[in-house]
């Protein structure tokens, strides 16, 4: 099933483990895998059935996930370099 609230308190855990152990890249990962299974695992519940690989990435939730995921990613990056310089 899907539960978003669990998720979400996964989510933020994820987020106060990564303040407390400064490990946030491996905390970051963890809270982007949840976000994704939660996307996935919702539109799997509202068909009714399990989907493909291929069918969840032609999934438009999905995708908007990923793609959200990806901005994230650059957002992150780009703060990683101003960081190093």
């Amino acid at each position: 099933g899907v539960y978003p609230a669990i998720d979400a308190c996964v989510a933020l855990s994820e987020l106060i483990h990564s303040r407390l152990s400064g490990e946030t890249l491996e905390h970051a990962i963890e809270v982007s895998k949840t976000s994704i299974t939660t996307v996935a695992m919702l539109e799997m519940t509202q068909e009714g059935r399990e989907m493909t690989d291929e069918e969840l990435k032609a999934n438009p939730a999905v995708e908007q996930e990923w793609d959200i995921q990806w901005e994230i990613f650059r957002l992150l990056a780009d703060c990683e370099e101003r960081d190093l310089e």
